[in-house]
């Protein structure tokens, strides 16, 4: 194959600093960086990155972070415990319902859920243009990525567990009829999309973990499904079933 020319910058400004450079033939390649600047949102730093192969030329960036889970249950990010704290977004907009307004309203949306003090977003049910989680990377936003989800019908099951807890040691998700998720069609469906959104999102610094059942809605074989989204993503923790 060509051979690909990758340099990366300590900014992603055109005429910043030089840091790391590096020609391969292969489709992977492992940047030395030394003593790098984390990403975080209080200090969202990002790299500047152009890889060239022949004529073509692309322009990018990236941060360094990493995500786990700690024995304090904070969470650790980059090495330490970190309090993640945030809102629950449906993404709907006043003017324009799903579709965001413009870029500035997406800009304000995330300012000011910065300015109230909190640091994450869960993005819920909804899936944002690219552009939602660049801003996200360069505000310094941490987004818990919901999956799309759907049913053909109303159960009693989605919120029975709110009110009588105990009823999660009685039923499993595999039980379809129950979580209205009897069409093997419909499940294959999920399986592809979820594995479309990890894909498509995986590069986005700020995405920090996949929520991918929601009280019970259309839930199935959530155990199942985590370790298929680990296999696609080990470097993210995983909310197999969030409000139960």
């Amino acid at each position: 194959g060509l051979t690909k020319k990758i340099t990366v910058r300590e900014s992603e400004a055109p005429d910043a600093k030089v840091i790391c450079v590096r020609e391969t033939r292969e489709n992977e390649a492992e940047l030395i960086l030394g003593n790098f600047a984390g990403w975080s949102p209080e200090h969202p730093h990002l790299y500047g990155v152009s890889i060239e192969a022949g004529e073509d030329r692309i322009e990018s960036y990236f941060g360094m972070r990493k995500f786990g889970i700690g024995k304090d249950e904070k969470g650790i990010r980059s090495g330490k415990p970190y309090f993640q704290t945030g809102v629950l977004d449906q993404g709907y907009w006043p003017e324009s319902l799903y579709t965001p307004p413009s870029d500035e309203a997406m800009v304000y949306d995330i300012k000011t859920a910065k300015r109230l003090g909190f640091n994450m977003i869960r993005k819920h049910l909804k899936v944002e243009c690219a552009r939602w989680y660049s801003h996200c990377d360069h505000i310094g936003m941490l987004v818990w990525q919901g999956m799309i989800n759907g049913r053909s019908i109303q159960t009693f099951l989605l919120y029975l567990p709110t009110v009588l807890p105990f009823v999660t040691t009685e039923f499993r998700d595999n039980c379809y009829p129950l979580f209205s998720r009897t069409s093997k069609t419909g499940r294959e469906w999920w399986k592809r999309e979820c594995r479309e959104t990890v894909h498509q999102l995986y590069n986005a610094p700020c995405v920090s973990l996949w929520v991918l059942f929601n009280e019970g809605w259309g839930q199935f074989d959530a155990r199942e499904m985590t370790e298929m989204v680990r296999a696609l993503d080990p470097t993210r923790q995983i909310d197999h079933a969030s409000g139960w």
